[in-house]
């Protein structure tokens, strides 16, 4: 969970409030600056070139399974101001991106910054502009964040990471390749957060010399690199690039509290609507990841299958509800990776995707009012005196509204501890 400026804190644990959309549109300076000095620069050097847009309505969706991060739709008033007459104007795709806040109404976003907080820095992807024969004329906007600046760049030609450069370094360094410049400020955790007993891996091994062919896409080549070595790649509300490890996430201390109902521990009602699935579709408590052309020798957590190594993890939390040795037994999933594994970055890499899946089988999906500091992966109180809940659960999904007066909806899964 980010940090929320004091004002819209103070606002959202005391409702009744209100909150305002901002969504500013800047264009970027090209030719592009030769360098970077420091976070925000780059948006810094932007030239504003229309004021805030009328948003009517929208929605952003934070989604940790999604390869970017954060997707945003706007429907917004086509006055002549904003209403693009070629691909020179500027609300077009060309040049342009929108940043969209949260303010606390009442307050000046810009006298008081303190009531605002950045929602994401997205480029737009279409704009569609609709006129009938009677009636209003319509605009909407589709929005990513800055990854599909990458994404979009695929390869042209082979790329071979360089030898004795960490996975970190590998990966930014491939995607600058791509794309030049969209990557202005760049973070990477300097220690692994996953550990196995005495078995702790480098904090970020050294690549050896992938090989990535013309046509692939350098972000999606990115994500790979990191879930090689258990990590996660995404883009901030702020634009910052983060590569970072997945925490424990019975070892990661809650950050928010949702109640529905009387006698909640955690303060006054806030969930407008909630609902609770218990499932086995599609939910796995096992990982095996294979592994070929192994470098090292396994740990006492790998296994050798021939010329490959065999890392595997899971579900013992006497809690959970699909531990393996309960009634769910044992339900596996494989994975094949052709990366050039140590042992420790392996078995990193099975308990990464165990984390990022484990606890599915109970899931609960609310509404409630909006909290626009959520990230994927936050640990949560939900209680509901209606449906008898009172658990600990993961944000996997959240969506934020852009139009006033509506509720955010967040999809949740039990928390499960991978040791």
């Amino acid at each position: 969970m980010y940090t929320m400026p004091p004002a819209m804190q103070a606002a959202i644990q005391n409702p009744p409030f209100r909150i305002s959309v901002t969504a500013s549109v800047y264009q970027r300076p090209f030719p592009r600056p030769a360098s970077f000095s420091a976070p925000f620069a780059w948006v810094g050097s932007e030239q504003l070139t229309v004021s805030p847009l009328p948003v009517e309505s929208g929605s952003i969706t934070i989604d940790n399974s999604g390869a970017q991060r954060r997707i945003a739709s706007l429907t917004v008033t086509p006055t002549d101001a904003i209403l693009p007459v070629s691909v020179a104007s500027a609300l077009t795709p060309f040049r342009n991106m929108v940043l969209l806040y949260y303010n606390v109404v009442g307050l000046d976003p810009v006298a008081y910054p303190a009531s605002s907080i950045l929602l994401g820095i997205f480029t737009l992807t279409d704009v569609t502009a609709s006129a009938p024969s009677s009636g209003d004329r319509t605009m909407t906007l589709d929005l990513q964040d800055l990854s599909q600046d990458i994404s979009r760049r695929v390869l042209t030609k082979t790329y071979v990471t360089p030898n004795g450069t960490s996975m970190t370094q590998a990966a930014r360094q491939l995607m600058e390749s791509a794309a030049p410049g969209v990557i202005p400020w760049f973070q990477a955790d300097s220690t692994s957060a996953i550990t196995s007993g005495s078995d702790s891996a480098p904090d970020q091994p050294n690549a050896a010399g992938y090989t990535w062919d013309p046509g692939q896409d350098p972000w999606e080549a990115g994500q790979e690199m990191g879930q090689a070595i258990g990590m996660q790649l995404y883009f901030t509300p702020t634009g910052v690039c983060v590569m970072s490890y997945l925490p424990n996430p019975a070892a990661t201390p809650p950050c928010w509290a949702y109640s529905q109902g009387s006698g909640s521990p955690w303060g006054p009602p806030n969930i407008t609507a909630i609902s609770r699935t218990f499932s086995q579709s599609q939910v796995y408590n096992f990982i095996q990841m294979i592994v070929e052309s192994a470098n090292s020798n396994p740990s006492p957590d790998l296994l050798y299958t021939g010329t490959s190594f065999l890392a595997q993890v899971g579900d013992t939390d006497p809690s959970s509800p699909t531990n393996m040795d309960g009634p769910f037994g044992q339900v596996a999933d494989v994975f094949y990776d052709q990366f050039n594994y140590q042992s420790g970055p392996a078995l990193i890499a099975a308990k990464t995707l165990l984390r990022q899946g484990l606890g599915a089988a109970d899931v609960v999906k609310f509404d409630a009012l909006p909290n626009p500091a959520h990230e994927c992966y936050d640990r949560i109180h939900v209680y509901s005196d209606r449906l008898g809940l009172i658990q600990d659960y993961i944000v996997d999904t959240v969506e934020l509204p852009l139009t006033p007066g509506k509720d955010m909806s967040i999809t949740a899964r039990r928390v499960v501890n991978v040791p």
